[in-house]
């Protein structure tokens, strides 16, 4: 899906999604892993995710934000 929305777009969707997320007012969620401000992840035992994060290959599960930002977004859908 990414690819098929980057070639119909002819930019990146990470640009398409920066433009997305700035209407709805979320300034930290991003798919790129250096976004600065996002929460650290954790492991279900509760140690921390080294570097804190974990990289996916695939757009779809690879999203970074903050709580706040979080919560926000799940508010609007």
């Amino acid at each position: 899906l990414e690819h098929l929305i980057e070639v119909h777009s002819g930019r990146k969707s990470s640009e398409l999604l920066a433009e997305y997320f700035k209407k709805l007012g979320l300034s930290n969620i991003s798919f790129d892993s250096r976004t600065q401000g996002v929460a650290t992840g954790y492991f279900d035992d509760g140690s921390e995710v080294p570097s804190g994060h974990l990289n996916f290959p695939a757009f779809s599960a690879g999203g970074f934000s903050n709580a706040e930002d979080m919560a926000r977004y799940l508010q609007l859908l």
